[in-house]
């Protein structure tokens, strides 16, 4: 089933800081309660509370923005696999964040049509060799 990601569901995911594996899909709209209140603010205490995240796939995150993906590239130093579908505001400079920090990544797959451009996952490929990149 689908379900709303709050800010406690937020808490919760986080808890603990054990995560490894973490796939949000929004349609996700977060609760303007408390202190996390739109997707870039969710993406950032994830990435904060969850330094052993190895694989993260966002689907349809359109609102996350480029304090997000900065924050996933400085705080996600585990991370091995993104997955980025239908993220429109990742833009060029969201990959250039996320390529100056995710060190261990070896797989991006990601969605140029809708989130960044081609030139910038080739600046990125060159940058990343190790890493295995996917678009479509």
């Amino acid at each position: 089933g689908w379900c709303k990601l709050t800010p406690e569901g937020i808490k919760a995911i986080v808890s603990g800081g054990g995560l490894e594996f973490l796939s949000l899909s929004a349609t996700f709209e977060p609760a303007k309660v408390g202190d996390i209140s739109n997707e870039t603010e969710a993406v950032m205490h994830i990435s904060k509370g969850c330094p052993l995240l190895k694989k993260l796939i966002l689907r349809n995150c359109k609102e996350v923005e480029l304090e997000g993906w900065k924050a996933i590239g400085r705080n996600c130093k585990n991370l091995e696999d993104l997955t980025l579908y239908r993220c429109s505001k990742l833009c060029d400079l969201g990959l250039q964040a996320l390529c100056n920090g995710c060190n261990k990544l070896s797989r991006l797959s990601v969605d140029t049509d809708d989130s960044c451009s081609s030139s910038a996952l080739e600046v990125f490929k060159r940058k990343k060799i190790n890493v295995t990149c996917h678009s479509w």
